[in-house]
This record gives C-alpha cells, structure tokens and sequence, in this order.
C-alpha cells in the first residue's frame, strides 16, 4: 500500500468536515463525541507496556470498549468506519 500524501489527508478533512453538523447531537455537531473518542483514545497509553494509545487503536475491542467510562463513543467511531473506507 502507497504512503498517505496530502492529497489523501486535504480529502479526509474534506470529509469529517462536510460530515460533522448533525441536527440530532445536543450541539448541532458531532466534534464533542469525535475529541471525547481522541481523548478516551490516548489515555489507553502505557507507558511501562508501550501498549494502547490511538495508534493501537484498542478502543474498538472488548473489553475497553464496553468499560463505563467508554459509553457512547461507539457512536463516534461508527461514524468514523465510512471515512476510514475512503
């Protein structure tokens, strides 16, 4: 697989911006949920393991994404999996 170019990142921008007002988020827009999903991401970082973060993307799999204190944020990343298709 080719390397990403700046082409593919501008187009991907492109995208989550057109997509995220959404009326039926309590704000008009689905940027909350999307910084809470990066948010709740890095902090799965360990340090001592060199496990987690966003860059393992953890997040997606049991059990971590089921913890309380991930409610919700399936939301954010099935909005993502379209995008992420492009």
């Amino acid at each position: 697989e080719a390397p990403a170019t700046k082409a593919d990142y501008l187009a991907v921008k492109k995208a989550l911006e057109a997509s995220l007002p959404d009326i039926s988020h309590d704000d008009g827009s689905r940027g909350p949920v999307l910084l809470r999903l990066a948010w709740h991401s890095a902090g799965t970082w360990d340090p001592h393991s060199k496990t987690g973060g966003p860059h393992g993307a953890t997040m997606r799999f049991v059990p971590e994404a089921i913890t309380v204190d991930n409610a919700g944020l399936d939301i954010a990343r099935d909005f993502l999996q379209p995008i992420k298709k492009q």
